[in-house]
């Protein structure tokens, strides 16, 4: 299913997460993500609030890198959490940048992606 309003290319990436809910761990199984946001899956029941703000960590490699960014509840079925990035830093960015263009396969795509990124924070 292809959302024209989108701007953004999801890749589809399955890994472990943990989302932040009032500073307690919930781990969550990352279903697709890309630069601007991540949809995923909780793994146990949990409370959140649409517009409320979380913290979203994804291990890659082991726990020597982590994806870490400041998120935003958008949309929310059952147990699956559409999340808004609202803020991630330098070695995140980098790191998200290069798994999204590992999985995309269209380094074009990802440019592209990249300076609508760049343009929305401008």
């Amino acid at each position: 299913m292809t959302d024209e309003r989108r701007r953004f290319n999801r890749v589809e990436f399955k890994s472990d997460a943990t989302i932040f809910v009032d500073s307690q761990p919930v781990n969550c199984e990352i279903i697709d993500i890309s630069l601007a946001g991540t949809l995923l899956k909780l793994k146990q029941p949990t409370e959140v609030e649409l517009g409320t703000s979380y913290t979203l960590d994804m291990p890659l490699d082991g726990d020597e890198n982590v994806i870490s960014m400041q998120v935003e509840l958008v949309n929310q079925r059952d147990d699956r959490l559409g999340l808004k990035c609202s803020h991630i830093d330098l070695d995140s960015i980098t790191l998200l940048r290069r798994l999204v263009e590992l999985n995309l396969g269209q380094p074009e795509l990802l440019e592209r992606d990249f300076a609508s990124l760049v343009s929305d924070n401008e």
